[in-house]
Parts: C-alpha cells; sequence; structure tokens
C-alpha cells in the first residue's frame, strides 16, 4: 500500500512526536540516575570519620557523637554527648539536622557552627558530601 503524500507527512510527524516523547521519557527515568549519591562511596568517605564518630546502633560516642540516626535531630542532642556551648546554642535556635544542614555543616563545621569545639576542618568535595550524606541516611535504618 502506497501513501498519499499528505498522509505520508502524517505518518512522518506522528513518528517524530513519538521519538520526541520517547526521548522526554527516557531521560527524565535517567537524570535522576546521574545524579544520585552512591552509598558505597560515602560509606568510604565515612572510613576517614570513624576513628571520632560511629553510626552503628547502640554505639557509644567517641570524641564526636553517634551519628546513627541523626535526620531529624536537633543538633547538639546526641545522648550522652559533651558538646560546646555553640553547638548547644545552635540547638537552641532550632538547628535540626537534614541533608542540607549536614552539606553546609561538613562544608565548614567552624564557618556553619562558630565555636564548635571540632578538628574537622570541612570536605570541600560535593559530591563526597553527598555520597557521605547519603549514607548517613541509610544508616539511620
Amino acid at each position: 500500500m502506497q501513501l498519499a503524500p499528505a498522509d505520508d507527512q502524517r505518518h512522518l510527524d506522528i513518528t517524530i512526536r513519538q521519538k520526541i516523547f520517547a526521548s522526554a521519557v527516557m531521560a527524565s527515568v535517567l537524570a535522576p540516575a546521574a545524579n544520585a549519591q552512591d552509598v558505597g562511596k560515602g560509606a568510604n568517605v565515612f572510613k576517614t570519620y570513624r576513628g571520632c564518630h560511629d553510626v552503628r546502633v547502640r554505639a557509644t560516642n567517641k570524641t564526636g557523637p553517634v551519628l546513627h540516626g541523626i535526620f531529624g535531630w536537633s543538633a547538639g542532642t546526641a545522648h550522652g554527648f559533651d558538646y560546646s556551648s555553640a553547638m548547644r546554642d545552635a540547638a537552641s535556635e532550632g538547628l535540626i539536622w537534614s541533608a542540607a544542614t549536614l552539606d553546609k555543616y561538613l562544608r565548614g563545621p567552624r564557618a556553619f557552627v562558630p565555636g564548635a569545639k571540632t578538628a574537622f576542618m570541612g570536605l570541600s568535595d560535593a559530591s563526597a558530601r553527598k555520597d557521605l550524606i547519603a549514607y548517613l541516611r541509610l544508616v539511620r535504618r
């Protein structure tokens, strides 16, 4: 069967629209994967800090507080840890740990909470911070 020129153009238009739609669907499916955090890489980043912190259930504080379940906590409230007055003040001012606040803290803790007692100078690599945050989110479960 041979298509008339008008039918041929309509068929071409439909085919192009289908390809555009399929491309848009694929882009929306693949884009999150390209921006996804890598929990495994976050676990490796955390290894650097495990001398000061622990993420296990029922762990004890070290030179830094236990970080298991940190999401949603008020800053400066890990049970049994002796926080600086600056961190306790941040808590009383409403600092709650979330992905956004952890990212800011991890980038520069002393700038984010001036007076906080920490030897940690910050993690400048944004990708490593996001991976670490993804790992901390995972270990809360």
